[in-house]
């Protein structure tokens, strides 16, 4: 089988999840005996016709076209500068696989045309997003970006969720999903990471000065908070900002604040960290390699993961695996978590709350809260790699024989399982 990944982002571009879901899916796929294609941009100063190849193994290769950093809306530059290089590709390849907001305008009618199965990943709710964007004071650049945001990913989705197969990455999404578009047929499969990859990548030899400023501090006596998230409104860092303000002022100065992540947040919160006067207890990393955010995550005492929305956080099963203490809102895809990974028997460290604040301050100065993932099995056998990447493997067979015989998929669902199809009637 020959499988055509398209996504906007892909390591090292990355703005959020989408990035690492499409790198461990690749390479998952490629393992399994796939011959995968991926296409993804590259930034660049200029426009160019020049094509990035990488080839990490026989099975896999990346190809990268230029996108200039300077152009907004990005996937829609993408899709106009890759529009010819993947209608050849998909000529060669079985099936079309497509991340969120990637197939209108400039992919629509070369995918509907190719004939080959489309599927596509659903990562989030962009209506719901904004509408929580309206209620934060967001500066004029940080209002426009939302909106264009979710013009471009509602315009999409209308097409995709009629159009193509769509794959929700929580239950929760699915029923807001279904609840504003039109679709009849559709799966659920949860995001899977690699956990073999994760203990391997705390373990080799950092690679930023980062990871040893955080060492450092943790030898002085310093609690570390350490959220990895792209900096986005919706993302809630200034509650986090305020937080530290509040734990210094009542505690102690000795605990730092590691914000992993780039994007259009990034002026505000160093404004407020200013006027807060906890600058200095905030270390701004940037955008980091995978494995490196991985190794500086490993340090911290506890990971508050302040999402104001979230479908599908790969960070906070990234952080779960290695055994940090989660607090996270009440949100949706978030229980669905803590469901499948609690038991009597097998207690998640993952801390369900309405007041981040009073419980991270319990956590770092009067709970005792241990983050070990005493459920690993279950915890893998849910989100690890193989399985989604398997479940992803069944969904493409399923399409090429559905187009064969030209007839709908066949209806199935299981409510126990971590993947769910079928038709809406």
């Amino acid at each position: 089988m020959r499988v055509l990944l398209v996504s906007g982002e892909y390591p090292p571009y990355m703005f959020g999840g989408g990035a690492t879901f499409m790198y461990y899916l690749s390479r998952g796929l490629a393992d399994k005996g796939v011959d995968v294609t991926v296409v993804s941009m590259k930034f660049s100063k200029r426009f160019s016709r020049d094509i990035e190849v990488e080839e990490p193994n026989s099975r896999l290769r990346v190809l990268r076209v230029a996108v200039p950093v300077y152009l907004y809306p990005r996937h829609e530059v993408f899709q106009l500068v890759a529009r010819p290089l993947i209608s050849e590709l998909i000529k060669e390849h079985d099936v079309v696989h497509l991340n969120t907001g990637l197939y209108y305008p400039f992919l629509r009618d070369i995918v509907m045309k190719s004939g080959k199965p489309a599927i596509v990943t659903i990562h989030g709710d962009p209506i719901l997003v904004y509408k929580l964007l309206l209620n934060l004071h967001l500066s004029p650049s940080e209002t426009m970006y939302g909106l264009l945001h979710m013009g471009e990913s509602h315009t999409a989705l209308k097409k995709e969720l009629k159009e193509l197969h769509p794959v929700f990455v929580s239950k929760s999404l699915y029923e807001a999903m279904r609840s504003k578009y039109e679709f009849r047929r559709y799966s659920i499969i949860y995001n899977g990471v690699d956990f073999n990859y994760i203990d391997k990548a705390v373990n080799s030899k950092p690679k930023t000065r980062f990871y040893e400023v955080v060492v450092k501090a943790k030898e002085r006596g310093y609690k570390v908070l350490v959220y990895p998230a792209r900096l986005h409104p919706i993302k809630n860092h200034s509650t986090l900002v305020k937080i530290l303000w509040f734990l210094i002022k009542k505690h102690d100065p000795r605990i730092l604040l590691v914000l992993i992540g780039d994007g259009v947040s990034r002026q505000s919160i160093i404004r407020l960290a200013k006027k807060l006067g906890v600058s200095k207890n905030i270390l701004m990393t940037g955008k980091q390699p995978y494995d490196e955010t991985l190794r500086i995550l490993s340090l911290a005492d506890a990971v508050p993961y302040v999402s104001l929305y979230e479908a599908h956080p790969l960070a906070l099963i990234e952080a779960l695996c290695l055994g940090k203490p989660v607090i996270a809102f009440n949100l949706p895809y978030v229980i669905e978590v803590k469901d499948i990974c609690t038991s009597k028997a097998y207690p998640c460290s993952l801390k369900l709350v309405d007041s981040i604040k009073k419980f991270i301050e319990e956590l770092l100065y009067e709970l005792s809260f241990d983050g070990r993932l005493t459920n690993r099995k279950m915890f893998i056998s849910q989100f690890g790699l193989d399985h989604m990447t398997s479940t992803y493997l069944d969904l493409y067979r399923e399409a090429l024989i559905s187009m064969e015989l030209q007839k709908p998929s066949q209806k199935l669902l299981d409510d126990n399982a971590p993947i769910m199809r079928g038709d809406i009637k």
